[in-house]
């Protein structure tokens, strides 16, 4: 539910947004955002499959019909559990899971790895996210033990969430001192590789280094996002060939525009989420001028 005043604000960010920005504003404009407004039927609909489709979840056996029967339903995989069954149906690797549910006393908190990931199925910006390696979090300060978690769990959430968390194997490296993955970000227009941006996290995960290239490793000529702080030209990953190839799969199947996250180290790659509606307050005038152009070109009429 969003009130009108949420509503009106994000629409005059739309009317005022230009190209890529403009276009994604009004996608969660069209997509997510629903004022409340009881007086009408329509509002109860869209209640309806926007609750849908935070908590349909599928299974690996699902047939493909039940994934293209929702309207848009390319939003589906915005939920975490979603998005790594769809994946794993296309053979593409995922960081192993080692629990996943709502009641946090069902956590095996006595048997917890060294190293590992609890995460909501559904959220933005690793709110709700913690990273545990050799009893330190990388996403705060200070040591951490599975009792500290667990309290800042049920703070967060309670003891039952209704959105369920995954623990999953944290992708770090397996030599020296553990810290945040670097981050692939693949923006897929249809099959078509836009651009892939790399991106470097702080010791908070809060700040980040940031640099974009094309699907030949060639950096762009200018930047593409606002006072943000770039990394200096890299050679491409081990493991670029098969990170390429997994996402023109991927978003051939997904047919318009959608971010492809992977997280790598060494030779090593594994998908991590996909976002429909990237955040565009660091976007720069280039980039939605470069974005526009490829939305045009490879999904024209897409929403």
């Amino acid at each position: 539910m969003n009130s009108q005043a949420t509503y009106n604000k994000r629409r005059k960010k739309a009317e005022s947004a230009r190209g890529f920005s403009r276009r994604i504003s009004e996608r969660k404009l069209r997509r997510w955002t629903n004022p409340f407004r009881p007086n009408q039927w329509r509002y109860y609909l869209k209640q309806y499959d926007l609750l849908n489709v935070r908590l349909t979840r599928f299974q690996r056996d699902e047939p493909v019909q039940r994934w293209l029967g929702c309207d848009s339903w390319q939003r589906l995989l915005i939920n975490k559990w979603n998005s790594r069954i769809f994946v794993q149906r296309h053979g593409i690797p995922v960081p192993e899971l080692y629990w996943h549910g709502r009641y946090l006393n069902n956590l095996p908190w006595q048997n917890l790895p060294d190293r590992y990931v609890i995460r909501p199925t559904w959220g933005t910006n690793r709110r709700g996210v913690h990273v545990v390696a050799d009893g330190k979090t990388l996403l705060g300060k200070g040591p951490v033990d599975s009792k500290g978690i667990r309290q800042a769990l049920i703070s967060e959430r309670g003891i039952f969430n209704v959105v369920p968390l995954l623990l999953e194997e944290a992708i770090l490296p397996q030599d020296g001192p553990a810290r945040l993955p670097t981050e692939y970000k693949c923006h897929m227009f249809g099959s078509k590789v836009g651009a892939i941006q790399i991106i470097d996290r702080g010791a908070s995960g809060a700040e980040f280094r940031t640099r974009y290239y094309n699907e030949q490793w060639v950096p762009f000529k200018e930047s593409l996002m606002l006072n943000c702080e770039s990394l200096p030209v890299q050679e491409p990953p081990a493991f670029l060939g098969p990170m390429l190839e997994w996402a023109t799969k991927l978003g051939k199947e997904i047919a318009t525009y959608m971010r492809i996250d992977f997280l790598g180290f060494g030779k090593r790659c594994v998908f991590n989420e996909f976002s429909s509606a990237p955040g565009t307050r660091y976007n720069s005038p280039f980039f939605d001028e470069v974005f526009e152009e490829l939305w045009q070109t490879h999904i024209p009429g897409q929403v």
